[in-house]
Order: C-alpha cells, then sequence, then structure tokens
C-alpha cells in the first residue's frame, strides 16, 4: 500500500484502487527533504487505456489557482514558480491565463516566477 497525504486526508492506493483527483484540484507532494511539487489539475481528464487530457478550462485553473493559494500559505511557502500554464496541449490563450494568475495570486507575500517560455540559460521572466 502506498499512502499519499493529500493536505487534509490520506489518500490510500491499493492493488485495483485508484485516485483519480479531479479537475481543479491542485496536489500537493514530495520526498524526504525535497523541493514541494504541486500539480495543478487544469484539464479534463483523459481516463483509460491510450486516452489523453482533454482541454484546459479558464474555471479549472481559477480553482487550481485557488488551491494552490491555499497550499502557499498553509505550508508558509516562500516562492511558487509556474510554466505558462494551459497554453500548449491545454489550448488557452495565455493573456487569459496570465490575468487568472495575476488575480488569485497577486497579493501573496512570496516571490511569483514565471516561466512564460524556456530558453537554455536564460532567467525566468520574475514579473507578475
Amino acid at each position: 500500500m502506498i499512502s499519499l497525504k493529500k493536505e487534509n486526508r490520506l489518500i490510500q492506493c491499493m492493488e485495483g484502487e485508484i485516485f483519480l483527483p479531479n479537475p481543479g484540484d491542485a496536489w500537493l507532494w514530495t520526498c524526504a527533504g525535497g523541493p514541494f511539487v504541486i500539480n495543478l489539475l487544469t484539464q479534463e481528464g483523459g481516463y483509460g487505456e491510450g486516452k489523453r487530457p482533454g482541454k484546459a478550462s479558464a474555471s479549472n485553473v481559477n480553482h487550481t489557482l485557488r488551491a494552490l493559494k491555499k497550499i502557499v500559505v498553509k505550508r508558509g511557502l516562500s516562492s511558487v514558480a509556474l510554466p505558462s500554464l494551459v497554453t500548449g496541449v491545454g489550448g488557452l490563450d495565455w493573456e487569459q491565463v496570465e490575468l487568472l494568475i495575476q488575480n488569485q495570486l497577486r497579493d501573496l507575500d512570496v516571490e511569483v516566477i514565471i516561466y512564460k517560455r524556456y530558453t537554455h540559460g536564460q532567467p525566468a521572466d520574475k514579473s507578475l
């Protein structure tokens, strides 16, 4: 049995039992002594063999960002780094997503780093 703590509840994954998080959830995980990784579930699931995730929605992005904000505050994190969420496979427009990020995270008292585009050897755009 593998046990993963997801904020206030315990998820138990046993043979034959699969945890399927919901779109709009933020899923926190870490390794002993390692950094926190927070998965933001912005797309509808593509459940089943060979299935691909569906498109993202602004509503799911907004819900995941609210959940992220709660985790940052609860855990006392000092920084957050985000990619340009759901603008590739997710299919949303960056300007819309960036506005959602700004609306949800601008009042956090932590550094928010946004990787709008990855370029090897270049620092991230840290403006929010």
